[in-house]
């Protein structure tokens, strides 16, 4: 009945440590929103680009040729293969 008794206090005493836990976070949590809005109220306007400003980049791909399908039934496969990756 000892061992009982000291396994069900462990198991108490750990249910207290996760509830415990448990509201540090909730608390943490609850303060989220409120960090979020003090965040956007401090950026300032100077700080926002505008899209001018932003850094754009142009990559000039290759041109790939692009085959047409002639309508012939018996080839299809062999078209629709073409456009498998290597």
């Amino acid at each position: 009945m000892v061992d009982d008794n000291k396994g069900l206090l462990n198991l108490i005493n750990d249910d207290q440590e996760a509830i415990i836990s448990l509201e540090v976070y909730k608390d943490e949590f609850e303060l989220v929103p409120q960090r979020l809005q003090q965040s956007k109220i401090n950026i300032e306007p100077s700080q926002l680009k505008e899209p001018s400003q932003m850094f754009q980049q142009t990559v000039n791909l290759t041109q790939l040729p692009l085959l047409t399908f002639s309508g012939d039934q018996k080839l299809w496969r062999e078209f629709c293969s073409s456009f498998d990756a290597a």
